[in-house]
């Protein structure tokens, strides 16, 4: 999380938990809780991880998505680069196709 929040771009991070018991969402909440950019979004049981990315797409916007598993780090300029990267080497999109 503070990896993410710490990126040089402009960033909205949603978290889904799915019902997870172990205080992590407690812990999340006092150390990022009070930032705006960030979403939390608990599940009252384990709907899976495909249908929480789901419930995440629905909240998020802009040009790009990035789905990034709770145990990755990224530095702050790896957004930056991913995002030059893909401009650089653009795909039109299904619908522009």
């Amino acid at each position: 999380m503070k990896s993410a929040l710490g990126s040089t771009v402009p960033v909205k991070v949603v978290v889904v938990d799915n019902a997870s018991s172990d205080g992590s969402m407690v812990h999340l909440k006092n150390l990022f809780g009070h930032n705006p950019r960030l979403t939390v979004m608990e599940n009252p049981e384990n709907l899976g991880f495909a249908k929480a990315n789901n419930m995440a797409f629905h909240l998020a916007a802009g040009e790009y998505i990035l789905l990034l598993n709770p145990d990755c780090v990224i530095k702050p300029d790896t957004l930056a680069r991913m995002m030059s990267v893909m401009r650089e080497h653009r795909i039109p999109a299904w619908r522009d196709a």
